[in-house]
């Protein structure tokens, strides 16, 4: 469905047992929606082709376990918590900038976290040593 377009609606909290939401591949306007934190059941939501937006709103969601937002135009920086039962990171091919923060140590689920082709800097955080169930860690 690479032709739908506008924005998400608002209207989609509606849907308040959604727990996969995947609306990538299309053209879709605008920012991450912040609304997208009401859904307290997501639990994967995968969005493509977004502007630059703040993508905090989605550690609102308690259940999170797959976050995909790669390949948007996110300008932000990483947010310092995430839902604690998150599996996967994808936030790659963005204009993420700053640190890597060490709060992604507190992920113990964590198996995947790409962070790649973005402008992060600093070191990496030692806090990443405690996800130990990583399986892919891509910094590149």
């Amino acid at each position: 469905n690479y032709y739908m377009s506008g924005e998400i609606p608002s209207e989609i909290t509606n849907c308040s047992l959604l727990e996969v939401l995947d609306l990538s591949y299309n053209l879709f306007q605008g920012r991450i929606p912040g609304f997208l934190g009401r859904l307290q059941r997501l639990r994967h939501p995968s969005l493509e082709l977004l502007q630059p937006g703040d993508s905090s709103s989605l550690a609102n969601c308690s259940s999170l376990k797959v976050i995909d937002l790669s390949r948007n135009q996110l300008g932000d920086r990483i947010p310092e918590s995430l839902g604690s039962s998150m599996r996967r990171l994808d936030l790659s091919y963005n204009e993420l900038s700053g640190k890597v923060p060490p709060g992604i140590g507190n992920l113990s689920k964590l198996t995947r976290l790409d962070l790649s082709s973005n402008h992060l800097s600093g070191v990496i955080p030692s806090e990443l040593g405690r996800c130990s169930s990583i399986t892919l860690l891509d910094l590149s």
